[in-house]
C-alpha cells in the first residue's frame, strides 16, 4: 500500500515528516520558508524520523545537488525529471530503506 502526503513549504513539510514517518520522502530544496537544506538539517537533528530522501530541484547552480547528497539526501533529480524515474527511485528507496 501507498500512502501519499503532501506539504506546500518546509516548515509544515517538517510537521508532517514527524506525524507521518514516511519511509521515503521526496524534498523539493527550494521550498518557501526554510529551505530543503534546512529540511535535510533538521531531519538528521531527529535519528528516530529517517527517511530515504529523494531531492529535487530547478536551480541552474551546478553545487545543488551535491550539497543536498552531502546534506543527507539519498539522490538528487534536477528538474525538469522524468516522473518514472522518480517513481522508480521512490520504488527502491522504500525497499531499501
Amino acid at each position: 500500500e501507498v500512502i501519499v502526503e503532501t506539504a506546500s513549504d518546509g516548515t509544515t513539510g517538517l510537521i508532517e515528516v514527524g506525524r507521518f514517518k514516511p519511509r521515503v520522502l521526496v524534498l523539493d530544496i527550494l521550498l518557501p520558508g526554510i529551505d530543503g537544506f534546512e529540511v535535510l538539517r533538521q531531519l538528521k537533528q531527529h535519528t528516530e524520523i529517517s527517511p530515504q530522501v529523494l531531492a529535487i530541484s530547478g536551480s541552474r547552480d551546478p553545487d545543488v545537488g551535491p550539497t543536498a547528497i552531502r546534506a543527507g539526501a539519498t539522490k538528487f533529480f534536477p528538474k525538469p525529471l522524468d516522473p518514472m524515474e522518480l517513481v522508480e527511485a521512490a520504488r527502491e528507496a522504500a525497499v531499501s530503506g
